[in-house]
């Protein structure tokens, strides 16, 4: 009764029911420090998945700035920079510098304020478990008519 009650006033004030909206995508942000098996996670649910590793744009940075040699003149410097970015050896590094950067816009669009979060369609965010607890807790979440926002 209760569950009708809440799925009603959903309908009347347009809020988007989790048991109304079929799940588009799932975004797990992560730190560095995480292990998480994607193509395992994406066989139990089969949906698609995006993963975000928070941090990993400002380590790559710091890699990448490894790299270089500033010893000698500015002139000598720029010219090491620029044959050292028309190579291969940095393009895996700024891959990885504007992932993150794409990761950090995405989670700040969404609102995160912690990791590892959980987000089903850009809306639904499950903090601090791992990603097979949050897809059952927002399973069990959608099965009891739960609201989200």
């Amino acid at each position: 009764m209760l569950k009708a009650k809440v799925l009603s006033l959903g309908l009347i004030f347009g809020f988007p029911t989790v048991s109304q909206a079929a799940v588009d995508h799932i975004d797990i942000f992560l730190d560095l420090n995480t292990n998480f098996d994607q193509k395992r996670f994406e066989r139990v649910v089969k949906l698609p998945v995006n993963v975000y590793r928070i941090g990993d744009s400002s380590k790559a940075l710091d890699e990448m700035n490894g790299l270089f040699n500033n010893k000698g003149t500015q002139e000598d410097v720029f010219k090491r920079a620029s044959k050292l970015f028309q190579g291969e050896k940095v393009k895996p590094y700024i891959e990885r510098i504007a992932q993150g950067e794409m990761a950090m816009a995405k989670a700040m669009t969404i609102g995160l304020n912690r990791y590892p979060a959980f987000v089903v369609n850009d809306k639904c965010v499950i903090y601090g478990l791992n990603a097979f607890d949050s897809f059952k807790k927002y399973k069990a979440f959608k099965k009891n008519g739960g609201l989200c926002e």
